[in-house]
């Protein structure tokens, strides 16, 4: 496969996952306040759980690209003789200023907002109050020497900071010249458009998976301690085997979500992971969201709820019920793998880079596979009732339609072409 400048270096996302498993548990063990009381102690531990595993991340790039370039398997962009340095200070304050206001709006939505002054986000909040501080003193000088070191026409040609003042001026042009629509026609620029989509991708789903590391958080740290409270024995083994579930099944969900809001909030011009195109279609975006809150909980779960109270468990034996929780547990390291393959290049709604290694090596979405699969074994209850397995088939079929809607964006991209000519099934190998 011809890759314009290489696949993003896995080594990053697994590295991250080591780095949040040890601090994780490291959290855990070491807690001080009481469960029910999450403090501001715990949000800071989380915050630098996701600093360490950032820079862990950064380090892993570094020398695996390194290492990508000297094989070929990364090709470096062509270096160009930057502008003088006055240009640079000049350009480089007013797209940080322009960045700074869409960080604001999203900073000040966090904290004003009634949605997000629920208990669930108190970590989003903190996180935003954090970043957008880290952003305001270390954005300008970031940005210069980006400018100095990677400058080039592609780059410019897609900045988020050139785009956002074409559209910032455009603005103020249209309102105050209301005559002259050539203003308007620039607002509806692709590229323009692109710019306040990712923002939109990234500030929708950023913090919802802020608020679930806080939630799958919790999950993993009750679960650890009322095993420690048991001695790890062995006879403790079986006799807590569901809560030993609970243990690897949260703490795969702290790495998962950690990385994802790694990827969507990280994009930069050193990692070559700059969204490339977003998904534009109204029925791309609704078979994205009604997959997560509020939509999922608000308006799918009521009409395909397969939570259903008329349904029995059809397994109670306690040997099929662990087999069953060890097949849920590898489905779902399934899942996180495609996420840690991903890395930098996680996201939703858009093309960030092709990936082809690891299990997109095999299918093309094993992420939604690898879940549909594990919902299945999870809630084998819903064969009990059929309106329940319906809904169950609904859910199903609602991450079909987001892989294909997903394709439809990618394929805008020749290298995902040639990817899908290489790895021809979609879900099931040799099936589908």
């Amino acid at each position: 496969m011809n890759i314009d400048h290489g696949e993003q270096n896995p080594l990053s996302g697994y590295i991250g996952a080591v780095v949040v498993l040890v601090v994780s548990v490291a959290i855990s063990l070491n807690k001080k306040a009481n469960y029910i009381f999450i403090d501001f102690t715990l949000f800071q531990k989380l915050l630098l759980m996701l600093l360490f595993t950032l820079i862990a991340m950064l380090v892993a790039e570094f020398f695996g690209r390194k290492s990508y370039i000297k094989i070929g398997v990364v090709k470096l962009r062509p270096s160009v003789i930057p502008p003088n340095i006055s240009y640079l200070l000049r350009s480089a304050f007013f797209r940080w200023l322009s960045l700074t206001f869409m960080f604001f709006i999203m900073w000040y939505c966090v904290k004003n907002h009634y949605y997000f002054t629920k208990e669930p986000f108190q970590l989003t909040r903190k996180f935003f109050d954090y970043v957008f501080l880290a952003y305001l003193i270390l954005g300008y000088p970031y940005i210069v020497f980006t400018l100095h070191k990677k400058w080039g026409i592609f780059y410019e040609y897609n900045d988020y900071g050139i785009l956002l003042m074409i559209a910032f001026k455009s603005t103020v042009n249209f309102i105050f010249q209301k005559n002259n629509h050539q203003y308007l026609a620039r607002l509806k620029n692709r590229r323009i458009k692109k710019v306040f989509l990712v923002y939109l991708v990234n500030f929708f789903f950023g913090t919802l998976m802020i608020q679930f590391l806080l939630e799958e958080f919790r999950g993993f740290d009750k679960s650890l301690h009322q095993i420690l409270a048991d001695n790890f024995s062995t006879l403790s083994f079986f006799k807590q085997y569901h809560t030993w579930y609970l243990v690897f099944y949260y703490e795969l969900f702290v790495i998962d979500v950690s990385i994802a809001i790694i990827g969507y909030f990280v994009a930069s011009r050193w990692l070559d992971n700059r969204t490339r195109n977003v998904e534009t279609t109204m029925s791309g975006w609704i078979a994205a969201i009604m997959c997560y809150p509020p939509m999922n909980t608000g308006f799918t779960n009521q009409f395909i709820n397969y939570n259903s109270p008329a349904t029995y468990n059809l397994i109670t034996n306690e040997i099929a019920l662990m087999i069953i929780m060890a097949l849920i547990l590898i489905c779902f390291t399934i899942y996180v793998w495609a996420t840690l393959v991903l890395g930098f290049r996680f996201s939703n709604l858009t093309n960030r880079g092709i990936i082809t290694r690891g299990p997109y090596s095999v299918v093309r979405h094993p992420a939604y596979i690898s879940k549909n699969l594990a919902w299945w074994l999870d809630n084998t209850f819903v064969l009990s009732n059929l309106w329940t397995s319906i809904a169950l088939v609904v859910w199903n079929l609602i991450y079909i339609l987001r892989g294909f809607t997903e394709e439809r964006n990618l394929s805008q991209d020749p290298n995902y072409r040639e990817y899908c000519e290489t790895v021809k099934w979609r879900f099931i190998p040799k099936v589908f």
